[in-house]
């Protein structure tokens, strides 16, 4: 699929230019770093150049490049500084130029920092690690990230979902009764169907997603700027290649065809902790087996933390690109869904443009969506189920806080 599909539904303007910023300051790093001489004593100065284009972000990610921490923009600052004096007194000391990465590893492996943690460092040639992460993050079979990048590449997506106040969703595959497939058909027929899958999920998922194989025949997908309902419907876009993907021999399955179960998490909405996301939307997973199989399922489904009131505001839509004004009036409202009166007939699967009148006064909630389904009625007027797609942070907030406030009040 092209990026652009995906991302009129998942993803603001601004998100995506913030993602392309970053991945642009990865590039730039990359490439100062592969022609760099760590050990001239004047990197600071060219680092700066670094610095006027993207500002001081780019000490976290120099930072995160060097020796796998991650930092604030203003910690990173500090530490840097810190180790460029080192080096100095280093260099003095020696009588010789000191490369900056033996200042960091003695810097952080010391006293000096306050935080010896240096565990996971990658203080080694940038362009032999470049060379080294193909073998090392990838996955020998299906040609995915394996887990190892999955433990190393969560926590700085959520650092950076946090940083620009944005979202992250997770999704665990896992192949429905694999071990049947395989004790019926043999390994090799077994690793052919896992490779059709693994492609699946790369055509499937935009530039900016990460699709890893967990192990066996689970698998996972970490969705920057992708809320529940965006992940929900990666999964269905899913389920529907495979099943026409034509793996062979699917109809001896148990449901008749190959098939997967998923679970759904995101942060911040779940958790903020990269590891208790994974756990959540694994959780969620066996949810789904327990259910029926071939399904999702999305974790805090069953909290009483989504509430849904009944109340009537007004306000109006468009369709597509055309700006004619259609009024609606809301029977319900949920934090991620509203149920609308119109007298306007409109195709399920819309995207619509919805214009809220709050009773606060302020002014009105625009809110992308989608037109899930038509409810049973002869109409007009129409009532029709609308799934919100992609809010910004502040207008978000204040739909959460009508949604919640009104449901305390009218308990």
């Amino acid at each position: 699929m092209s990026e652009s599909e995906y991302d009129l539904s998942e993803i603001g303007p601004q998100e995506l230019e913030l993602w392309q910023k970053d991945q642009k300051l990865d590039a730039d790093l990359r490439d100062f770093l592969s022609k760099e001489n760590l050990s001239d004593q004047n990197f600071d100065q060219r680092f700066g150049v670094l610095l006027a284009t993207y500002g001081e972000i780019a000490y976290t990610e120099l930072l995160n490049f060097l020796c796998h921490l991650v930092f604030t923009p203003e910690v990173a600052k500090t530490h840097l500084d810190e180790i460029l004096a080192l080096r100095k007194i280093m260099s003095t000391q020696m009588d010789r130029a000191v490369d900056l990465r033996v200042a960091m590893m003695h810097y952080f492996l010391s006293d000096i920092s306050d935080i010896s943690c240096l565990d996971k460092h990658k203080t080694v040639d940038i362009t032999f690690f470049e060379q080294m992460q193909e073998s090392v993050f990838k996955d020998g079979l299906t040609g995915l990230f394996n887990f190892r990048y999955l433990k190393s590449h969560l926590p700085q997506e959520l650092h950076r979902a946090k940083r620009y106040g944005s979202t992250v969703s997770a999704i665990i595959f896992d192949i429905d009764d694999f071990k049947i497939y395989n004790d019926q058909h043999g390994h090799e027929m077994g690793n052919t169907a896992l490779k059709i899958f693994a492609d699946i999920l790369q055509q499937t998922i935009r530039k900016m997603d990460s699709a890893i194989r967990y192990g066996g025949e689970e698998f996972v997908l970490i969705l920057p700027a992708t809320r529940k309902e965006g992940a929900v419907i990666v999964f269905e876009r899913i389920q529907e290649a495979l099943l026409a993907a034509n793996i062979a021999h699917a109809e001896s399955q148990p449901l008749g065809l190959i098939s997967a179960s998923a679970g759904i998490a995101s942060y911040p909405s779940d958790t903020e902790d990269p590891d208790k996301l994974l756990e959540h939307a694994d959780a969620a997973m066996y949810m789904a087996k327990y259910t029926g199989k071939n399904r999702y399922h999305c974790y805090g489904a069953n909290r009483r933390s989504s509430y849904r009131v009944r109340t009537c505001l007004n306000g109006w839509f468009t369709l597509g690109g055309d700006k004619t004004k259609h009024s609606l009036n809301t029977i319900d409202i949920s934090e991620s869904g509203l149920l609308i009166e119109t007298d306007h007939n409109i195709p399920v699967g819309s995207l619509t443009e919805v214009h809220l009148r709050m009773p606060d006064g302020q002014r009105e909630l625009p809110f992308p969506a989608r037109i899930l389904r038509h409810q049973p009625g002869g109409g007009p007027p129409h009532s029709f189920a609308l799934q919100l797609i992609e809010i910004p942070t502040q207008d978000r907030l204040r739909l959460q806080n009508f949604v919640r406030d009104y449901a305390e009040k009218n308990k």
